[in-house]
């Protein structure tokens, strides 16, 4: 049930991935809804020590959905360290299962080429979703 989240900034992504949370936990996929959110920058920053401490604090809370917005950053085109972290969360993917579901947030063609980078990491994501800008009309409801 892991999941890309495609789209433009402002089209609803993180409040999505809120309700999914939500709905997989009612549905039996995970045990709790927790929702944690973070970024790619973030993710980079924190480094693989930090990454492991933010799922060891999901799984000791039982689970959840990790977001990470701006996935993109963690190519290894932006991140010397982009390679390792990404491998460790496709490790994480494929372990964590049925306690842990995976978000990456990002525009469609920045998204593409982190995806390229790991052949094992465009595997585990089971669903994409596109969100469209929102027209003119839509904005003036």
């Amino acid at each position: 049930f892991h999941a890309r989240f495609e789209g433009n900034p402002g089209t609803g992504k993180t409040t999505v991935a809120r309700l999914y949370a939500q709905v997989l936990k009612e549905i039996g996929v995970l045990p709790v809804s927790t929702f944690e959110e973070t970024s790619g920058s973030k993710v980079c920053t924190m480094g693989m020590d930090g990454l492991k401490k933010l799922f060891e604090k999901l799984e000791k809370g039982g689970g959840g959905l990790l977001f990470v917005d701006e996935a993109y950053q963690m190519s290894s085109a932006k991140s010397f360290s982009a390679k390792g972290l990404v491998e460790y969360f496709v490790d994480e993917m494929e372990n964590k299962l049925g306690k842990l579901v995976v978000c990456f947030a990002g525009y469609p063609k920045d998204m593409e080429k982190l995806l390229e980078e790991n052949e094992g990491l465009q595997s585990r994501f089971a669903f994409k979703f596109l969100f469209e800008d929102y027209s003119d009309t839509e904005l003036r409801m």
